[in-house]
């Protein structure tokens, strides 16, 4: 028998995902695409794990200069003051701006959305078998990874 409640939770997932993911594609175009440098970061810290977010300064065609934190943490190459950046912006509002690669703007969104089909695939008899078995390797496989990481 279906386990509705997990259909339930699973499709409002799947929806979430999916609006972050139209959220994205309309910013996107109406975006403008320029180059940016990293000029700082600014570090974030919850109680788990600190984060490392870039800040950015960029120059709007009329020569106005943007500085914006990008919202999500970044790898180590982006975050070396003076590296340039391709960066996509709003023209009508340049201080709505992200940092154009696929984790800062796709990332999230596609994770979203497939944890969603997981929770309501796992609603369905027929998946939630196989969904057990891929949870528990996963589980193993988590435990595996130093704490330190």
């Amino acid at each position: 028998m279906p386990d509705y409640a997990l259909i339930c939770v699973g499709a409002l997932v799947v929806v979430i995902g999916l609006a972050f993911c139209v959220h994205t594609l309309l910013f996107l175009r109406r975006a403008v695409e320029t180059t940016g440098t990293v000029v700082g970061h600014k570090t974030i810290t919850s109680s788990r794990r600190a984060a490392s977010h870039p800040i950015v300064e960029f120059q709007t065609p009329d020569g106005k200069t943007i500085t914006f934190t990008d919202n999500t943490s970044a790898g180590d190459w982006v975050q070396i003051e003076g590296n340039t950046v391709k960066v996509a912006y709003d023209p009508n509002n340049p201080e709505r701006a992200r940092i154009k690669k696929f984790s800062a703007l796709y990332l999230v969104p596609i994770l979203v959305t497939v944890v969603g089909g997981v929770i309501l695939l796992a609603g369905f008899p027929t998946f939630a078998g196989p969904i057990k078995v891929l949870t528990d390797f996963l589980e193993k496989m988590l435990d595996k990874i130093p704490g330190w990481l």
